[in-house]
């Protein structure tokens, strides 16, 4: 006998499930109900435990999905019916996993690549490897706030924002004289389109379903 979809899924994931759509029932403000809703999701799985950090960018899948998505959650509300809507939010995990994952081993590799070209660097300014971490972990840069930040003068700051400048990581956007601002656009790129389309085939999509 075929297991009920209900017994296969955690009872956690379930919850997040009925949350997500009672959230968007009740529809508690004015705007801005549906990307709320989206935006608890990897909040409450990193809450339950099943997510280290909140990496799991389902708003994207949805964006892409977006007439099946609401189709889904109006049945839901109006018949009952949740194995379909289950099921698409069951695959846009898996999808935004896979992508999050290729995702992270493109920005390692580029990180990796921008690590050798600070060994191999002739005079590399002693702040230049901080410039490096800090940009990969939000590629947008102030020197003033970078400076303030770690605590150290604004030249200093200065010389390793420049040092990445002349490698090609980061770019100045404002084209102002003060309060200039430096974007990595070769990490923006990685992150910007989605790594695989939505209609990726998706491991064991084709499975035969266990008994």
């Amino acid at each position: 006998m075929k297991r009920s979809i209900a017994s296969l899924i955690p009872t956690c994931a379930r919850r997040r499930f009925d949350s997500k759509n009672q959230f968007e029932t009740i529809h508690p403000f004015l705007d801005g109900n549906g990307r709320i809703g989206r935006l608890l999701i990897p909040l409450f799985l990193c809450d339950r435990g099943s997510l280290s950090q909140p990496l799991l960018y389902l708003s994207g899948f949805f964006d892409e999905t977006r007439d099946d998505y609401y189709r889904h959650l109006l049945e839901v509300s109006q018949t009952g019916r949740w194995r379909e809507w289950v099921e698409c939010f069951l695959r846009g995990v898996r999808l935004q996993a896979k992508r999050a994952l290729e995702d992270t081993e493109r920005i390692l590799a580029c990180y990796g690549q921008y690590q050798t070209r600070l060994k191999a660097g002739k005079r590399v300014p002693q702040e230049a490897a901080r410039v490096l971490d800090q940009v990969f972990a939000n590629p947008f840069l102030s020197i003033a706030k970078h400076a303030k930040r770690v605590g150290i003068t604004y030249p200093r700051a200065k010389r390793g924002v420049d040092f990445w400048i002349n490698e090609g990581l980061l770019v100045e956007t404002t084209g102002q004289r003060r309060n200039r601002f430096y974007v990595a656009d070769e990490l923006l790129q990685i992150m910007s389109p989605p790594s695989s389309p939505v209609n990726a085939t998706l491991p064991d999509d084709n499975a035969e379903e266990q008994p």
